[in-house]
């Protein structure tokens, strides 16, 4: 059986995956800090979040988020393999540099950790090598 933790983050990326921006922002901590490796961005909050996923959805209309293994670190700590699929439709940052939408299709591993406190995402870290995404 899933534990409490490992239930909120499946209920996180299916928000995302519905497009329920508010719902999944309720799932978020008012002082979560979240970290985009790869893009460089960081966002606090439930606000940050919307916006975090607004800027996915505007280059990425069809993004999927899929949790293939969720391990438990300790703590509060979560590490996810996160399959992340979907078509470059729209100009996408990537750090210092832009990509453009050219239709062109992704699907990479990406490495998401997240520390739950009280029933919320309280900290995220999502990483994935910046030539997986650009195929």
């Amino acid at each position: 059986m899933p534990s409490r933790g490992e239930q909120l983050i499946r209920s996180y990326y299916d928000c995302i995956n519905a497009r329920r921006l508010a719902d999944g922002a309720r799932l978020v901590a008012d002082d979560c800090e979240f970290h985009h490796v790869a893009t460089r961005e960081r966002a606090r909050g439930p606000q940050g979040f919307v916006a975090l996923v607004s800027d996915w959805l505007r280059a990425a209309p069809d993004v999927t988020l899929l949790p293939e293994h969720i391990e438990t670190l300790g703590s509060g700590r979560f590490r996810v393999a996160l399959r992340v699929r979907g078509h470059l439709d729209g100009p996408f940052e990537l750090g210092p540099s832009s990509v453009g939408g050219d239709g062109r299709a992704f699907d990479f591993v990406a490495t998401h950790e997240l520390t739950i406190r009280g029933n919320r995402v309280a900290a995220s870290w999502l990483t994935f090598e910046r030539d997986d995404f650009l195929g």
